[in-house]
């Protein structure tokens, strides 16, 4: 039996838990702006001796550091350890996370009974503009096995991530029916469409830059007529303009797992906590004062901002993957020796040597080959997906991200020949 190839979905691109440290370190802010008052406020009443109000503000610096830090702490446990980069591979086998909470567990197929996505209510988002005020829900996918209680896969309070969980879904219980699971998928509907079929057997072909091609079924040759191979031509001359993008695209397929996402995200996490604490405790040192725990912070800060630009670069590389995985691949074929099909419609596509895009020859949709976890007749739900769209979205977050680093690098620099001199 062929043996299924393994496949990497990401599951949380790491969005989520930037937007948490994000929050984090506005409470550490806050914290530390507090405690840096109090002990000013205290050096000035010293100076006129010991008073009540002295001895009541050093009592207050510890309980609002503490109090500070301690909900930082608790952000960082709840919010961005849960949201953390994490990949599943999919085989033939079982499914296998990596990073993330979920790193090391492995679910076989036979065990998973379903998969659901549901609204966690009372945690959101709300923003508020002068036109109307938006709130946007926690949606979680959770996924249930046989004698054991369910487990979250991802949560999200990102709207085009929780958009993509659908997707998410769809392919898990794809994969698992395509694998011998007992886990069923929704009723599927399957799309009018037009497929190109095998005179002799019924079966569908692909089409290919020629005048006829050979049935993968039962090897009859199947001849073009003049209206398909005029599509033929419309899609192919389609399709080398998405040459170009192939490139980018393989580049997205074959980038580091989670872990290497992670790994920023678990330094900015530490330098939002470590910073302004090490800056508060240097600026109490005997000799050095307030002007050493500045010092320290105008390195530190600028640092650990571009940490936070680097890991928006390592987020938006999963997020475009995501995409691709969850949004672009051709559904996968109905019956042995037979093609993939249109994501979208579920019609003929055009398949070249050599190349990952395929392009439809009815609805021009480009699918991804090989990418697919869905079943054959799964209902597609991915029209608002285009490759040229998901890779601009990508350049342009990738320039924002490598702008912000290289002016990060350029002020941590600076600052640094500053304290040195």
């Amino acid at each position: 039996m062929h043996k299924q190839p393994c496949i990497r979905l990401p599951l949380q691109t790491g969005g989520g838990a930037l937007g948490a440290l994000f929050w984090t370190a506005l409470t550490t802010v806050a914290s530390f702006g507090a405690a840096s008052f109090g002990l000013f406020m205290l050096s000035s009443m010293n100076r006129e001796g010991e008073s009540t109000g002295g001895l009541l503000v050093m009592s207050l610096i510890p309980a609002l550091c503490s109090l500070g830090f301690g909900a930082a702490t608790l952000a960082i446990r709840r919010e961005f350890v849960r949201q953390r980069a994490t990949d599943v591979e999919v085989d033939d086998r079982e499914l296998r996370f990596v990073g993330g909470a979920l790193g090391g567990t492995s679910i076989p197929w036979g065990e998973i009974e379903s998969c659901t996505i549901t609204t966690d209510s009372t945690r959101y988002v709300r923003t508020k503009t002068s036109r109307r005020t938006t709130t946007e829900y926690m949606d979680q996918l959770w996924l249930a096995r046989r004698r054991s209680s369910p487990r979250l896969l991802a949560e999200s309070l990102d709207a085009g991530e929780k958009a993509s969980l659908g997707e998410l879904r769809q392919a898990i219980l794809g994969a698992c029916q395509a694998r011998g699971g007992r886990a069923s998928e929704d009723e599927a509907t399957q799309q009018p469409t037009s497929v190109l079929q095998c005179a002799a057997c019924g079966s569908a072909v692909a089409a290919v830059e020629a005048a006829e091609t050979a049935c993968g079924s039962c090897g009859a040759t199947v001849e073009f007529d003049p209206d398909t191979a005029e599509r033929i031509r419309s899609a192919a001359d389609l399709g080398r303009v998405t040459e170009r993008l192939e490139e980018a695209i393989q580049r997205l397929l074959d980038q580091p797992p989670a872990t290497s996402a992670n790994r920023p995200l678990d330094l900015l996490g530490f330098l939002i906590l470590a910073v302004p604490a090490a800056a508060l405790g240097v600026s109490v040192l005997p000799g050095v004062g307030a002007t050493g725990g500045l010092a320290l912070l105008a390195v530190g800060v600028p640092f650990a901002t571009g940490i936070a630009f680097l890991a928006r670069l390592f987020v938006a590389e999963r997020q475009a993957l995501r995409a691709l995985t969850a949004g672009m691949g051709a559904r996968n074929p109905a019956r042995a020796g037979e093609p993939p099909r249109c994501r979208q419609c579920g019609g003929t596509l055009l398949i070249r040597d050599r190349h990952v895009v395929a392009i439809c020859l009815f609805c021009r949709a480009e699918n991804l080959l090989g990418l697919d976890l869905r079943s054959a007749l799964a209902a597609a739900q991915s029209h608002d997906y285009e490759l040229g769209a998901i890779l601009a979205k990508r350049q342009s977050q990738r320039r924002r991200a490598v702008a912000g680093l290289v002016a990060c690098a350029v002020v941590t620099a600076l600052a640094l020949l500053a304290v040195i001199a």
